[in-house]
């Protein structure tokens, strides 16, 4: 009797493998990759990017690395600190450009 027990037992496992294996459970082909579509896919190209007339550069090092850029002119300036130890006061100060790269 036990070897009749153990011959089902083992026809009824090797049937549920297969029977398991030959099934798909994934509803489409996002979930059977297991990979999430991306946000492109899903809300399309991200706007292009519009800069303003002027745009503000800054370093994450240091203040004196912020800079102020007029994009229609190429004039640069830079924040300068023209107070003293107990009172900050910031200002943008011009960049010296060189002669001949005036684009005016």
């Amino acid at each position: 009797m036990t070897n009749g027990l153990c011959a089902l037992s083992a026809l009824f496992v090797t049937a549920v493998l297969l029977t398991g294996c030959s099934q798909s459970s994934a509803p489409n082909d996002v979930a059977a990759t297991n990979k999430l579509p991306t946000a492109e896919a899903v809300l399309g190209p991200p706007p292009p990017i519009i800069a303003g007339r002027y745009m503000i550069i800054h370093s994450p090092q240091v203040e004196r690395d912020t800079m102020l850029l007029d994009t229609a002119t190429g004039r640069t300036w830079q924040l300068v600190n023209n107070g003293t130890d107990q009172q900050e006061v910031l200002a943008w100060q011009p960049v010296a450009r060189y002669p001949n790269s005036d684009p005016n």
